[in-house]
């Protein structure tokens, strides 16, 4: 079919367009589907990311605080032993 004048022309165009639109719809629909549980799956894994690095960084604070401990308890023997030293140093007799 050939369109001799401007407005056949225009209408067949509108008519092409209004009918790529109407063959798409289902595709369209399809894919929007596809793209809301790939939105869902992200959601799903970025839930399940954050509650590990919340674990995570729980045990590390736990490490951290243990740490901490054991230094102060070492700190408190050596400043212990540091002033056992010192009074030995104090008695020391030379003849």
């Amino acid at each position: 079919m050939e369109a001799s004048d401007q407005k056949e022309k225009e209408r067949l165009r509108q008519a092409a367009i209004q009918n790529s639109f109407y063959g798409a719809g289902p595709t369209m629909n399809v894919a929007g589907e596809a793209m809301d549980r790939l939105l869902d799956t992200v959601v799903q894994v970025a839930a399940d990311s954050k509650a590990a690095s919340e674990e995570t960084i729980t045990q590390a604070q736990q490490i951290v605080i243990g740490v901490l401990l054991v230094c102060l308890v070492q700190q408190s023997h050596i400043g212990k032993i540091a002033a056992v030293g010192r009074q030995n140093d104090s008695l020391d007799v030379t003849c």
